[in-house]
This record gives C-alpha cells, structure tokens and sequence, in this order.
C-alpha cells in the first residue's frame, strides 16, 4: 500500500510528518510518499519534491509564485505516471487544492482533504460542494469547518485540532522584572516583508514605555534570515533572534505580535495573549473586497473560533505601531483583562479537543478506506 500526503504550507508540513509516523507505527505500515517540507522530508518512505514554505497570500502575490507551481504542476502527473498510488491526502493547500484534486482523480487516486480552505469561513459553498465531489473523506480542524460541510456530506469527520496532540507539558512562567515580547512575523517572505517592518515600529514604541521590555524574534525558517536581517539592520533594536523550537517561545513570552495563520491559534492554547496582524497588496485587498466581495468578520483564528474577539486584530491601515503598543501595556495594567484572557484560552482549548489523537484517527480513516 502507497500512500501519497501533499502538505502546501509550512504548518502542514509538520501535520503530514505526523500522520507519516501514526501510519508507520501500524502493524502493516504503508509506504509513506511525501511533496511538503523538512519535516515530511526527514519521516517518509520517499520524499518525492518540496513545495511547503512556497505560499503567498493574494491574488497580485500568487501570480508572482507562478513560475515556481508551473514546475510542480510538469512534475506531478510524471510521479503518478511512474508510481502506483492507493490514496493520496492533501493538507491545506490553498488556491492550488482544486488543481492538484484534477490531477489525481485523472489516475484515479482517491483522495482524503485534510484541513480545508478557507470556503467555510467565506461560507462558498459552490466551491464547497466542489471539494466534497473529488473529497473521498474530509478531515476538518474546526467546530465550525465541520458543521458546514456536514450540511454536503456524510463523509466529513471532526477529531479536534491537531495542534492539541502536538502541544509541549511547560511548567509555570518565571516571574521576570520585565516583559518578553516576541515577534512572529509569519513563514512566508510575503509576511515578513509587509509585516515586520510594523512589528519592529511597534517595539520601539514600546521601548519609549515606563515598562521594560525583553524582545524575541521568531525565525521560522533560516532561509529568510537575510531578509530579516536587513530589516533588522534600518532600526536601532535589541532584539534576539530564535531559530529554536517556538513552543519553549511561546512559554517564555508575555505577549506575542504575530501574523495570522496557525501561530496565533497555537499562542492561545499556551495561554499566551497575542496582537494578530494581516495585510496583503493594495491590489489583493481592493479585489477582494470590491470585486470579490468577500466580507469576513475576523482574520484572527482564535477569533474565528470564538466568534467573537478575543485578541485583537490589526488589519492594512489600521496596522498602527503606536496604538498596538499601548494596547499591549494597557493589557499589562489590566488584571482583569489578563484574567479574562486567560479563561477565553481555556474556552478556546475546550472547544478544540474531541480528547482524541487526531492523527491516529485519520491514519485509520486511510487503511480501512
């Protein structure tokens, strides 16, 4: 039996390295293909080509990423030409999951989506329908994700977040004469280049504060440490950068400022308040909101999950450095806004849990599909 796991971004890359090993501790295990990233790379049977960490968010911004997808598209029906697979598993890989779903199904490779896009919180559901007909099984990470395609199908399951199964024991913070700060500008260059810049302008306004202040910089990736660096060099900051594991961060900073995407989320299950930051070109953001018309409440997952704002969220103009940082040293003076926090973390964790190991499940799901 061969199965075949696509991951798109960087956070996938690391779900699919996890059902790699729940399907490898089986008493028949599969062989384990991978296209994803380092973390696919180092467990799978074979590493077939590396595509996580290639993302951009936007429509001006994909169409930059063009060259390098046309390359993987050339590549991909050569592998299912020379290898015979039993099921492939796509993980989250947005505006190319329809392309590569065409690809399979003319090889006739059933397949299973593990963490849709983003057609549940737009509420599409033409382009929902259009997953659940090529979909074989449909793994959700969300409440919501699974009460909307359950309205389409049966073949829709919901065994909690994975980020729960992936969460490190800490013990209690170490009360500090300062606050850590930590900067988490995203894994994709897009990120760093439009939101950095604001995150480094809002630590310098923090540093004006009558609170001291101890930053860290979360490197997501060594390969963007030029690009950080320079933007490193234009500002008169200490700053430590950290290319360690980000859990042992999450548990030493007081406040994170980060970009939307999974870190936001995996802040809050530490218990760690964050500011979330989006922004994309003047031109994605004009098409999407006049052409488009997408009208979407939150940006923030934790948000998005709870339905209403539990962090706050700072999105295009309104990304404004000196307001971010005196809303995080008004947090700092407000026990009762820490304390309100802290039980919106614990809503925020109980309404993820299904007290399963989600990839166990799936990788059961797969064998006896």
């Amino acid at each position: 039996m061969k199965i075949l796991i696509i991951a798109g971004e960087i956070s996938s890359d690391i779900y699919g390295a996890q059902l790699a090993r729940a399907l490898s501790s089986k008493a028949q295990p599969p062989e384990v293909y991978a296209i994803g990233g380092p973390h696919l790379k180092a467990v799978a049977t074979k590493f077939l080509y590396q595509v996580s960490g290639q993302h951009a968010i936007g429509i001006y911004e994909i169409f930059k990423q063009k060259k390098f997808f046309k390359k993987f598209f050339k590549l991909l029906p050569q592998i299912l030409e020379k290898e015979k697979f039993t099921c492939a598993v796509i993980i989250d890989f947005p505006y190319y999951h329809f392309k590569i779903a065409h690809i399979l199904r003319q090889y006739q490779i059933p397949i299973t989506t593990f963490i849709t896009p983003n057609f549940w919180i737009w509420q599409d559901q033409k382009k929902a329908l259009k997953l659940v007909r090529y979909s074989t099984n449909i793994i959700t990470i969300f409440p919501q994700e699974y009460a909307f395609y359950k309205q389409f199908t049966n073949q829709v399951f919901y065994f909690g977040h994975p980020l729960l199964n992936l969460l490190k024991p800490m013990p209690p913070k170490t009360p500090t004469t300062y606050k850590v700060i930590t900067l988490f500008p995203g894994s994709r260059k897009q990120e760093i280049e439009y939101l950095l810049p604001k995150m480094l302008e809002t630590a310098l306004y923090l540093t004006k504060q009558d609170i001291p202040y101890k930053f860290y910089l979360a490197v997501s990736d060594p390969v963007f440490l030029p690009q950080i660096q320079a933007l490193l060099d234009r500002q008169n900051l200490n700053i430590e950068l950290w290319t360690k594991d980000i859990h042992d961060l999450y548990h030493i900073s007081d406040f994170g400022i980060c970009a939307t995407g999974t870190v936001s989320l995996e802040a809050i299950l530490y218990k760690t308040p964050v500011a979330v930051l989006g922004a994309v070109s003047f031109l994605t953001y004009f098409l999407a909101k006049y052409i488009l018309k997408l009208n979407i409440k939150f940006v923030a997952l934790p948000n998005i999950v709870a339905d209403y704002q539990i962090v706050p969220e700072y999105t295009q103009t309104k990304i404004q450095p000196a307001l971010i940082a005196q809303e995080i040293r008004d947090f700092f003076q407000d026990p009762s806004a820490q304390t309100r926090f802290l039980t919106q973390a614990d809503h925020i964790k109980q309404a993820l849990s299904q007290n399963h190991n989600v990839f166990q499940e799936i990788s059961n799901l797969l064998l006896s599909s």
